[in-house]
């Protein structure tokens, strides 16, 4: 719930609530609310186009980016909003045998 600012009864929590405004986490609401949402769509795309193009499968790429299967299927799907750590994107990188920075350039 979220509350006025000159409310004398907000705690910090009624300031920001995530689950309250529809988000697993305080890292997914403030990913929304920065505007980086649909650039972490866009790279979890391209992470499923060039494994799907390289014959990986999200068991694979798990098992060599040491993550779980869950963890990439929610990078890959667009309709979850999951960023990744840089340490994150260059073992997905190097698996797929790519560049990071082809990951993450616009096209």
């Amino acid at each position: 719930m979220l509350h006025r600012r000159n409310d004398p009864h907000r705690t910090p929590r009624d300031c920001f609530d995530p689950p309250a405004l529809g988000y697993r986490s305080k890292w997914q609401a403030s990913v929304m609310r920065t505007g980086f949402a649909k650039r972490c769509i866009t790279l979890g795309w391209k992470i499923a186009y060039y494994s799907k193009k390289a014959g990986l499968t999200q068991e694979f790429l798990a098992e060599r980016c040491g993550k779980s299967v869950n963890f990439i299927g929610q990078v890959e799907s667009p309709g979850t909003i999951r960023g990744v750590s840089l340490e994150t994107l260059f073992k997905i990188a190097q698996v797929l045998k790519l560049q990071p920075s082809k990951l993450l350039e616009d096209d």
